[in-house]
């Protein structure tokens, strides 16, 4: 009887063993995908160019260019007014982020901030922005070898009765669609902040896409072309930043994908298409009235998220950020300190192990 006993003891634990494992065996595993983060890096803490912020700045013939800009620390210090600072319209290069070339000291075109530049068919343009010479700008300028330029135009032309549209700085210029795309900007002299969208197929000729977008008049916004489409972020509308977030397939309609971003309201910000993400980096919160010293990124324009590794630069606005050789550079600007800045970084895009 006592054999027997054990016998059944021995029996129901090996059962209970025999359970257990299979259990652990065939249970589901929690498999945690690694997540996208950012690797930064100082190439240099003071490049030879003067700190600025609202300058134009591009990747153009394997370099970095930056180009004119406004520096602000007397209207700090010594309570200059804006229009009376600083304003730029050097040259300057690099082919690494660390040694820079002054391509010239003073370009054809007037010293000028928030202007806009981007390459187009084979060449430089250029166009709008806030000089001390002539105020706010619609001209167009040109250039092969982004060291000489060529006035194109005074004032641009609308190709169905000649008329320039208005001039203006804070807009954006994007290449979409075999086209360029002039969104928003303002005029302070004006008291106008514009929602109108143009089209141009050779930068000289616009059309007016749409007179009254659904998003309200606004600069200092950021657009940028991801996946087929137009997105426009953040913006300073009436005077304050907002966290909304359009969509459009052609310019002329616009749906509204979020309007509470989970980056809040900024204005001053910069968004990249890498990766097949879309990024949105640093920018002004004028709720906090600081530069936000983060990044986030979206699979699709309206789920966002933050990289692990937060940046190690100050927030800024009106910086420079590009993606040049599969690496995300972030340069110049105003920080959050009031301080403007010719720092460059470099971040390097890592997948890191979810927290």
């Amino acid at each position: 009887m006592f054999r027997q006993t054990i016998f059944l003891l021995v029996l129901v634990a090996a059962a209970g063993v025999f359970l257990f494992v299979r259990q652990v065996a065939f249970a589901p595993v929690e498999i945690r995908k690694p997540v996208a983060d950012l690797y930064w890096q100082e190439a240099t803490s003071t490049a030879p160019w003067p700190a600025r912020d609202a300058a134009a700045a591009l990747v153009w013939q394997d370099k970095l260019w930056l180009m004119g800009g406004v520096n602000g620390g007397n209207a700090i210090v010594n309570d200059v007014k804006y229009w009376e600072l600083p304003h730029f319209n050097d040259i300057w290069s690099s082919s690494d982020g660390l040694v820079w070339d002054r391509e010239t000291a003073a370009a054809a075109w007037p010293p000028r901030r928030s202007m806009s530049v981007v390459p187009w068919q084979d060449r430089l343009l250029m166009l709008g922005g806030w000089s001390p010479i002539g105020g706010y700008q619609s001209d167009i300028w040109v250039s092969s070898d982004g060291v000489n330029w060529e006035l194109a135009t005074s004032s641009a032309a609308r190709l169905d009765d000649r008329q320039a549209f208005p001039a203006r700085e804070g807009q954006t210029l994007t290449i979409f669609q075999n086209k360029l795309w002039l969104t928003g900007g303002v005029n302070f002299d004006k008291r106008l902040a514009y929602n109108d969208v143009w089209s141009s197929p050779d930068g000289l000729n616009w059309t007016l896409v749409a007179s009254s977008t659904p998003w309200s008049g606004r600069y200092d916004h950021a657009v940028e072309v991801f996946d087929n489409r137009l997105w426009l972020t953040g913006g300073l509308a009436r005077g304050m930043a907002n966290g909304e977030v359009w969509v459009s397939s052609d310019g002329q309609n616009w749906q509204l994908a979020t309007a509470n971003a989970p980056w809040g309201p900024r204005h001053g910000h910069a968004l990249l298409n890498w990766r097949d993400r879309l990024w949105l980096v640093s920018g002004w919160d004028t709720d906090r009235d600081e530069g936000m010293n983060d990044v986030w990124l979206s699979p699709d324009g309206k789920n966002w998220i933050k990289p692990p590794s937060p940046p190690p630069w100050r927030g800024r606005e009106d910086h420079a950020a590009l993606i040049f050789r599969d690496q995300l550079w972030f340069f110049g600007g105003m920080d959050t300190d009031w301080r403007w800045r010719n720092d460059v970084w470099r971040a390097k895009f890592v997948l890191a192990p979810q927290p």
